[in-house]
């Protein structure tokens, strides 16, 4: 094992290699705008409600859900502007917010669009 000069292993060889991260939204780059909010319907239980989307990745979104009472585990469709019905779950509720995991990702220019319009608007 390679060692550094005061005896211990060096970083970045061995068993000390760090995996890489995971990114679990796409980053904007630096200077640029935060997320605009936007509104989406959602459909659960028979009934569509109109709701707020506070941030969004690739593979899920955090929801107001003050007006609607949602509980995790429960399956939701959710319709993005621009997009049909997506399927998904929601993971957490808490404080009237709740995080929801989409069944199939977006694709990463799909997102782009969608921060991109809310920012403008």
């Amino acid at each position: 094992m390679p060692q550094a000069s005061d005896g211990t292993r060096s970083r970045g060889e061995g068993p000390f290699l760090a995996p890489p991260a995971i990114p679990t939204r796409v980053e904007k780059p630096s200077g640029e705008e935060p997320v605009g909010r936007f509104s989406a319907y959602c459909r659960a239980r028979s009934t569509r409600v109109l709701i707020e989307v506070l941030d969004i990745s690739t593979t899920g979104c955090l929801l107001d859900l003050r007006t609607w009472g949602l509980r995790a585990g429960e399956r939701i469709l959710i319709r993005l502007p621009g997009l049909a019905y997506l399927s998904a779950v929601i993971v957490w509720v808490e404080d009237g917010r709740g995080g929801i995991t989409f069944d199939q990702p977006l694709h990463e220019a799909v997102l782009r669009h969608l921060m991109e319009n809310s920012s403008s608007g």
